[in-house]
């Protein structure tokens, strides 16, 4: 078996299984598919019920939402495959999709993970995502967020892999570690790429396997919500304390403070813990004063093979994103996209 697929789902019900159906429709053939529910109260469960009767299909039913970080950890624990490649439930696989990311990773043993060149699945001119980096502070940024997806035709060498698509060498994960469960989810990707890359493996993009992402379907990220204001500004300032040379932490404390300060009635529980608002959302993409326009009042246009999305999970509050500011980027660590 060459690969093992991990989708992770919670509420995908009007994604799911047309992503599947993409996985099921690859030109390369010789893997597994292991889909891990964590607690979906929609029909998307009984549509992962009913692959149960396929070949080399398993469905790891979690019962409530244990965090996107163990549940491809269960599934990259039953992997048996060379390669273990991570697919969220709302992207959806071009038939070369697969094949291309072995290939790449077969060129090199060294190469731990390959990244998918995903593209925004409502406006396919655009990219999602060509692979994530840190800026100096220790902040996570996207490559390519909004900008033009032909800009993204050549195999290159990146930081981080993003775990919506992406492949992992299953011998090197056995290495340093799966996924940092302490992230919850948000950034654990990043986590996991930087430690490959202090344990001198290497990252890579492959633009010829491409997939569409509706981007945030399950969290309801398309608008702004508690949930993910949360997790990504808590988890924006575990990345560096976890990754960062002391000194350079030392040096860029003050800023990470700033950056994290609570404010008046910012304190929320989750699952029993008690959590803050970051001031901001995380500085992960979107940060760049030319690219910042899409944040303010964003919507989705929802395609008409899709039934309209479901609230998020956690709750949904529809108050637009903050627009981007001077002193949002300056504490974001200057972030520039490539």
């Amino acid at each position: 078996m060459k690969a093992t697929i991990v989708i992770p789902n919670i509420n995908g019900k009007g994604w799911l299984r047309d992503s599947i159906e993409s996985i099921y429709a690859q030109t390369e053939q010789d893997f597994e598919l292991i889909v891990v529910d964590n607690g979906s109260t929609d029909e998307s469960l009984e549509q992962a019920r009913s692959y149960c009767t396929r070949p080399n299909f398993t469905l790891i039913e979690n019962g409530r939402n244990t965090g996107f970080s163990h549940a491809v950890n269960q599934g990259i624990a039953r992997a048996k495959s060379e390669f273990v490649v991570l697919f969220n439930n709302d992207a959806f696989a071009e038939p070369q999709w697969l094949a291309e990311l072995i290939r790449t990773a077969e060129t090199d043993p060294r190469i731990f993970a390959v990244q998918s060149l995903m593209i925004r699945h409502f406006d396919r001119e655009l990219a999602d995502d060509a692979g994530d980096y840190v800026t100096w502070m220790g902040f996570a940024c996207k490559t390519g967020d909004g900008r033009r997806a032909s800009r993204y035709t050549r195999q290159k060498r990146i930081f981080s892999a993003c775990g919506g698509a992406a492949l992992y060498r299953k011998s090197i994960l056995d290495e340093i570690g799966n996924f940092d469960e302490n992230f919850f989810a948000y950034f654990e990707d990043v986590d996991l790429s930087w430690r490959a890359n202090n344990a001198g493996y290497k990252n890579l993009l492959c633009p010829t396997a491409k997939c569409y992402h509706i981007c945030g379907a399950s969290t309801g990220a398309v608008r702004y919500n508690p949930f993910k204001s949360i997790q990504r500004g808590r988890n924006s300032i575990l990345l560096p304390y976890k990754n960062l040379p002391l000194l350079m932490l030392l040096l860029n404390l003050p800023f990470l403070v700033l950056q994290f300060e609570p404010e008046v009635g910012s304190v929320t529980e989750f699952q029993g813990k008690v959590l803050y608002h970051s001031k901001w959302d995380s500085p992960m993409c979107g940060l760049c004063l030319e690219d910042a326009s899409h944040l303010e009042g964003l919507s989705v246009k929802l395609s008409e093979n899709l039934p309209t999305r479901q609230a998020c999970p956690w709750g949904d509050d529809v108050a637009p994103t903050p627009p981007a500011s001077a002193a949002y980027l300056i504490l974001s660590g200057g972030c520039i996209h490539t």
